[in-house]
C-alpha cells in the first residue's frame, strides 16, 4: 500500500467516525442531559462566565456556590474552549464531542500500522471510527472520547519508547512524553494514572536498575508537574485532601448498599443508595465542604463492604461478568439506555459489535502473544478497565480503556484471515498443471 493510499483511506474513515457521529445527534430520540453529561456541560459554561469548578446543579438550582472535583478537569476544560468563543449549546458540545472520537482515528492507525504494517492501520481506523463504542457518547456529552485519546496517547508513547529503546537511541526526549502522556491521561480520567504507572514499568523494567529509576523519576517528575495546577488548586479550596478527584466515594456509595448487593440492580449501581448516604453524611457533618461529604461517603460505603465481605466478594465477579457480557447480558443493554443514557440503537448495537468483534480480539491476541515486549502493553488498558469494574461497578462506560486494544487486536486478526484467505484464492484458483 502507498503511502497516498494509506491517507486516503485514512481521511475517509475520519470521514466516516464523523458521519456516524452527526447521524448519531440527528436522528437519536431528544432528552434532558442528566447525571455526568449534566455535569460535564454546565459546569464548562460556568467556568467560562467566572464561576469556577462548582457545582453546577447545585447553583443552577438554588443559586450555592459549592466547589467540586467530581471528575479530572481535561474534557471539562475541553468544552470550556468552545464555550469561550459561544459556543455554549448542547448541540456544540455535542459536536465536540463528536471529534473527540474523529481524532482518535489516525491514532488508531498509527498503533495499528505499527504493530502490523498500513493494512492493519487502515482496517484499525475504519473499526475505530464504525465501533458503536467510538462515537456513541456524543449525544450524552460524556467524557469516554477523551478517556480513549488518553489511552491512545500511552499506548503510542509506550510503542516509540520501546522502539527507541531497542534502536539504542537516546531516550530523554521519549521519556519525557512519556510523563506528559501520562499527565494527560491521569487529568482525563483519574484511573488512567494507574495505567500510566503500569506501563512505565513495563518499558522502564527493560533496562538496567540504575537506568529504570532514572527514566521513572524523569517521566514522574514530568507526570507530577502536569497534573499539579489542578492538584494544588484543589488542595487550595477543599478542608480535606482532594487530589485528581472525589468522585470515587459517591460512587462507591451508590455501588455498595444492600440494592446493590442483591436483587436487580446487583453489580450496579443505584441513586437511591447514594442519596442516602450523602442525606447521612449532611446530618453528621453540617455546613461541611464537598471534600469533607465525600469523605463520610466514602466511609460509609467501606463499612458496608466490611459488614458484608462475602457478598462483596461474590458482587466483585458479578461485576466483572456485567462488563465482559456473561452476567445479564440483556439487562445490561437496557441499563446502557436507562439510567446511563444511551440511545437504544446505540446501546444494542455497542452490544452487537462487541460480541461481534470478540473472536477476532481473542485471535488478534494469541497471534501477538509472540511478541513478548508488545503484548504486555496492549495488555495494560485491559487489566485497569476490569480492575475499575471490579472496584465500581460492571459498566459498559468503564471498559473504555480496554476498547482500544480489542479494537488494535482484532484489527490484526482481521487482516491475517483475509490475507490468508486470499492466498488461499490465489493459490486454489492458479493454473493447474
Amino acid at each position: 500500500m502507498t503511502e497516498t493510499r494509506y491517507r486516503q483511506w485514512l481521511v475517509g474513515a475520519c470521514g466516516l467516525s464523523l458521519i456516524f457521529g452527526l447521524a448519531l445527534l440527528a436522528l437519536a430520540a431528544k432528552r434532558e442531559l442528566w447525571g455526568d453529561g449534566y455535569f460535564y456541560h454546565y459546569s464548562a459554561n460556568l467556568l467560562v462566565e467566572g464561576k469556577g469548578w462548582i457545582n453546577p446543579l447545585h447553583y443552577r438550582v438554588s443559586g450555592a456556590v459549592i466547589e467540586a472535583a467530581d471528575h479530572p478537569p481535561t474534557y471539562t476544560a475541553y468544552l470550556a474552549l468552545w464555550s469561550l468563543v459561544g459556543l455554549k449549546s448542547i448541540f456544540a458540545h455535542q459536536v465536540a464531542t463528536v471529534l473527540l472520537a474523529v481524532a482518535a482515528v489516525p491514532l488508531f492507525a498509527n498503533i495499528g500500522r505499527r504493530i502490523g504494517g498500513p493494512r492493519v492501520g487502515v482496517v484499525a481506523a475504519l473499526v475505530g471510527a464504525a465501533h458503536p463504542a467510538m462515537w456513541g457518547w456524543s449525544k450524552m456529552i460524556m467524557s469516554e472520547p477523551m478517556a480513549v485519546l488518553g489511552v491512545l496517547a500511552l499506548l503510542i508513547v509506550a510503542l516509540e519508547w520501546r522502539e527507541q529503546s531497542k534502536a539504542g537511541q537516546s531516550l530523554t526526549r521519549i521519556t519525557v512524553l512519556f510523563g506528559l502522556a501520562i499527565g494527560f491521561a491521569a487529568l482525563s480520567r483519574a484511573e488512567l494514572l494507574l495505567l500510566g504507572v503500569i506501563l512505565a514499568f513495563i518499558c522502564f523494567a527493560e533496562r538496567s536498575f540504575a537506568r529504570f529509576i532514572r527514566n521513572l523519576v524523569i517521566a514522574g517528575v514530568v507526570a507530577a508537574l502536569s497534573i499539579s495546577p489542578w492538584v494544588l488548586h484543589n488542595l487550595a479550596r477543599f478542608d480535606e485532601t482532594v487530589l485528581l478527584s472525589n468522585g470515587a466515594q459517591i460512587t462507591l456509595a451508590a455501588t455498595n448498599c444492600p440494592e446493590t448487593y442483591g436483587g436487580q440492580f446487583q453489580a450496579f449501581w443505584l441513586i437511591d443508595c447514594s442519596n442516602r448516604a450523602t442525606e447521612i453524611a449532611k446530618k453528621r457533618i453540617p455546613n461541611a465542604d464537598q471534600s469533607q461529604i465525600m469523605n463520610d461517603i466514602g466511609r460509609q460505603a467501606w463499612d458496608y463492604i466490611n459488614a458484608n465481605k462475602k457478598t462483596a466478594v461474590k458482587t466483585v465477579f458479578l461485576r466483572l461478568g456485567r462488563v465482559m457480557g456473561v452476567y445479564r447480558p440483556l439487562q445490561q443493554i437496557n441499563f446502557d439506555h436507562f439510567p446511563e443514557g444511551r440511545s437504544r440503537f446505540v446501546a444494542i448495537s455497542a452490544w452487537a459489535s462487541y460480541f461481534a468483534l470478540l473472536p477476532f480480539v481473542i485471535a488478534g491476541g494469541l497471534m501477538l502473544r509472540k511478541r513478548n515486549r508488545t503484548l504486555p502493553i496492549f495488555l495494560a488498558p485491559v487489566g485497569v478497565a476490569l480492575f475499575t469494574c471490579a472496584i465500581t461497578f460492571g459498566n459498559t462506560r468503564y471498559r473504555m480503556s480496554a476498547e482500544p486494544t480489542m479494537i488494535i487486536f482484532a484489527s490484526f486478526a482481521i487482516v491475517a484471515l483475509v490475507t490468508t484467505i486470499t492466498r488461499w484464492w490465489v493459490t486454489d484458483s492458479g493454473p493447474k498443471s
